[in-house]
């Protein structure tokens, strides 16, 4: 049968649109850059939009504003050098790969850029996070539940953003590219609009729990880990993870399961005031993988933790800030392993084997613990546990 008997049935691709509509003559098309078809996938994650809890969202301001993850004044100015620290923001873009060989680098940006997102309105940007913004962390349940409630909103923004670009490769990429390479082509993109849908749909089943714990201000179900330096961090971020492995090695989730929703573990590494503060806080609903991650970090000797920080906040985290004397005073070598870590990380077909989170010899300067403390977690909760607080 040629290709004009075929115009009228549905593409092979998978559209929904007549084969005459879609991929009828692609081959023939003329190429589209890929730096365009990156420009309109950026578009894509600088909408504007509040993630206040809906029965709220009546009250917006006007203003929806480039909202930190990582408080800018209180945080953020504590390891910037001329008001400015290392990023990973961008650096996953053509432009960059292409002067850097393929590795993710980082580079200076200003802090009123770094660690940004456009989810808020002023008002609520304000009212929502003034316990954390307007004094010191003291490791209430409010504090943990509030830093899990950024972190969330941000990963739930960048999936919106995903979520609405992800058709982009499949429309234009294997334009004027011959069959068989469609064909691979369309492959990889049913593979990412599938994992794209699937990350959406369980981010919004935790966006929903969270907005329905911060609107009656029900902390109840907050879990958190929580580790205090004797002095800033040289490495700051916020993010929302789904754990797969562990600081032992052990496996603890398959991402590959699309059809099981999975929970979200939070982390943010931040000031508190007097020293750094890393606090690993999720949501309770009977998921064990975040108490397992969570047990895993807190079985680490304090010895081993601050490495086994910095190889976390490599593995997981773009969204993350760096002190420049710190980074530039590492070694080449240093530099290239914790580059090329972030690198691995953000391939999405290079699954994680178990040991990425073990001792890789790796060692850094960085704060001394001072304490480590759970909060939300008793004795009936979490029975092996003696150091907690309500």
């Amino acid at each position: 049968m040629g290709e004009g008997a075929l115009r009228n049935v549905p593409c092979w691709c998978g559209s929904r649109k007549k084969y005459k509509n879609c991929h009828m003559g692609r081959a023939d098309d003329e190429r589209v850059n890929p730096w365009e078809i990156e420009k309109e996938h950026v578009a894509g994650f600088t909408r504007r939009y509040c993630l206040a809890p809906e029965v709220w969202r009546h009250d917006c301001a006007p203003k929806i504003v480039a909202a930190h993850t990582i408080p800018r004044s209180g945080s953020l100015l504590q390891i910037a050098r001329d008001g400015r620290v290392y990023s990973y923001k961008g650096a996953a873009s053509f432009a960059r790969l292409n002067e850097t060989g393929g590795v993710i680098e980082p580079r200076l940006i200003g802090v009123s850029r770094a660690s940004t997102f456009y989810g808020f309105c002023a008002k609520h940007d304000n009212s929502i996070f003034a316990p954390l913004e307007n004094g010191p962390f003291v490791g209430s349940i409010e504090q943990c539940f509030l830093l899990a409630y950024r972190a969330q909103a941000k990963e739930n923004y960048a999936k919106r953003g995903e979520l609405e670009t992800v058709g982009l490769v499949a429309e234009h990429a294997d334009k004027g590219k011959p069959l068989g390479r469609q064909l691979e082509i369309q492959a990889i993109a049913r593979a990412h609009a599938a994992a794209a849908e699937a990350a959406f749909r369980d981010n919004e089943l935790i966006r929903r729990e969270y907005e329905a714990a911060l609107a009656k201000s029900d902390f109840s179900t907050t879990r958190a880990y929580v580790i205090e330096f004797d002095s800033t961090a040289p490495l700051q971020c916020s993010g929302g993870i789904y754990p797969e492995i562990d600081f032992s090695g052990k496996p603890l989730l398959n991402l590959l399961e699309l059809d099981s929703p999975l929970g979200m573990f939070t982390t943010s590494l931040f000031h508190g005031g007097e020293g750094g503060v890393l606090v690993l806080s999720w949501l309770d609903n009977g998921e064990p993988a975040p108490w397992r991650f969570a047990e895993s970090i807190a079985d680490t000797s304090d010895a081993d933790l601050w490495n086994a920080v910095v190889r976390f906040m490599f593995e997981f985290f773009e969204n993350l800030c760096i002190d420049p004397e710190w980074w530039e005073g590492l070694s080449d070598e240093q530099r290239v392993e914790l580059n090329h870590r972030m690198t691995r990380s953000a391939v999405p077909w290079d699954l994680r084997t178990p040991t990425r989170l073990t001792d890789d010899g790796v060692r850094t300067p960085g704060p001394r613990v001072l304490s480590r403390y759970w909060v939300g977690v008793n004795d009936a909760l979490h029975p092996t546990r003696d150091n907690y607080r309500s």
